[in-house]
């Protein structure tokens, strides 16, 4: 092979430094798919997109004429918006360089009969077979919301805050997929997939600033077959919130088969379960993930009244630096345990149990977290297979089955098992 000139080596080097280091934990988004069908473009429809005209009608008749035909692009600019509605066989392609930024203006996402709720910004209901892509933005420009749910929260007595818009609901809809966006400042969730099946999410960034109330990254609630892959979530509250609710009537559990892949996520409360669990969540799978500067890492949080079974649930090579809560796993959200006497147990009460944890490291965290279920009804089957974790202070035990398998926790305290009442604990400490 014949040597490299010096120079030649000398000019990759200096490119190398230029560029940057490497960021290998956040995933790159996917190659948008190629354009196919009939193209609906919304300047076609009259739309201005200078960021200051509204262009909702403009961009709603783009998607009418292309429902199950097609694509509806925006190729470039911003297009200021109301609520829009998406069908059947459509996808929306919001092109790189391309932003979709939702009004802030409350009049326009009213429901007539509804004081109390507001519409989606981007509605999908009922239907299937379409797409959400591209490389471009939806800017939400939640500020105005977030402001005005924080003075209504820091009034004495505490009044209950105006409704908001979600970002993207996907309801009663089936084989979709969500890839390649960016996601900014909703005014509330980002993305709600409600009694939904078959929906792949694939190399989405979401962001919101830390105190943004509300902004959930992804929601699965009542959903099954869900996919979650290469994501980047950096938000005010739950990366992800899987939810079931009482809606589910086939004696199955309402959320099921629930995938989270190879993904990064920053600030924000964590990969949640719950609290919403009555209709039941079996069938999670979260895989190859890093949490980083997060309030909480692992999460299943649920308590009495907002109760249902939770199982089948696997976290596995999972990275939690810096958490502040590294696993918890809790049938009292919001509740104090430790003066709980027990209840007697009713069909809302919290059943949470065959809850593995596999690979999971990390340090820096504040407190390794919690374990603790009900006197009435214990967390049951939590295994620690192989999870080294170390922080500040240790993790709490109650009311909870646990096993460890290899492994270690460490804490500074030298306490890294704190075990309460009704605390089983099993295996190599």
């Amino acid at each position: 092979m014949p040597a490299i000139p010096a120079a030649v080596l000398a000019a990759a080097v200096l490119a190398l430094l230029a560029a940057g280091p490497a960021m290998p934990d956040a995933p790159a988004p996917p190659a948008p798919a190629k354009l196919s069908g009939v193209i609906c473009k919304p300047e076609d429809h009259g739309a201005r997109r200078d960021g200051s005209t509204l262009d909702t009608a403009a961009i709603q008749k783009a998607l009418d004429a292309c429902a199950k035909k097609g694509t509806v692009l925006l190729a470039g600019g911003t297009y200021l918006s109301g609520p829009l509605r998406m069908h059947s066989g459509e996808t929306l392609r919001i092109e790189a360089g391309a932003v979709l930024m939702a009004s802030d203006d409350p009049a326009l996402y009213g429901i007539p009969g509804k004081p109390n709720k507001a519409q989606a910004f981007i509605l999908a209901d009922g239907v299937h077979d379409l797409a959400l892509s591209g490389g471009g933005t939806i800017e939400g420009q939640g500020r105005r919301w977030w402001d005005a749910a924080n003075a209504a929260r820091a009034e004495t007595p505490k009044r209950k805050p105006p409704p908001r818009p979600r970002l993207i609901v996907l309801r009663g809809v089936h084989d979709a997929r969500v890839e390649g966006l960016t996601l900014k400042n909703a005014p509330m969730f980002n993305l709600v997939t409600d009694g939904s099946e078959r929906i792949v999410i694939d190399g989405v960034t979401i962001l919101a600033p830390a105190d943004s109330p509300n902004t959930d990254g992804i929601d699965p609630t009542n959903s099954r077959h869900i996919t979650i892959r290469n994501v980047v979530i950096d938000t005010g509250d739950d990366h992800i919130a899987i939810k079931a609710d009482k809606r589910a009537a086939d004696g199955q559990p309402a959320t099921s088969d629930i995938t989270i892949t190879d993904s990064v996520f920053r600030e924000g409360h964590g990969v949640s379960i719950g609290s919403d669990t009555q209709g039941g969540v079996r069938g999670v799978l979260v895989e190859r993930v890093t949490i980083t500067g997060a309030d909480n890492g692992l999460r299943i949080k649920t308590r009495r009244g907002r109760g249902g079974e939770v199982s089948g649930v696997t976290y596995r090579d999972v990275k939690l630096t810096n958490v502040k809560h590294a696993i918890r796993i809790t049938s009292y959200y919001q509740q104090d345990a430790d003066t709980d006497p027990g209840q007697p147990a009713g069909p809302d009460t919290p059943d949470i149990h065959d809850i593995r944890f596999e690979a999971v490291s990390g340090d820096g965290n504040p407190s390794l977290g919690e374990v603790r279920g009900l006197p009435e009804r214990p967390v049951r089957g939590i295994v620690f297979d192989r999870v080294t974790l170390s922080g500040a202070t240790g993790l709490t035990v109650g009311n909870a089955e646990l096993a460890l398998k290899g492994g270690r926790l460490t804490s500074n305290d030298g306490q890294a098992l704190v075990e309460r009442a009704g605390a089983q604990v099993s295996g190599q400490r």
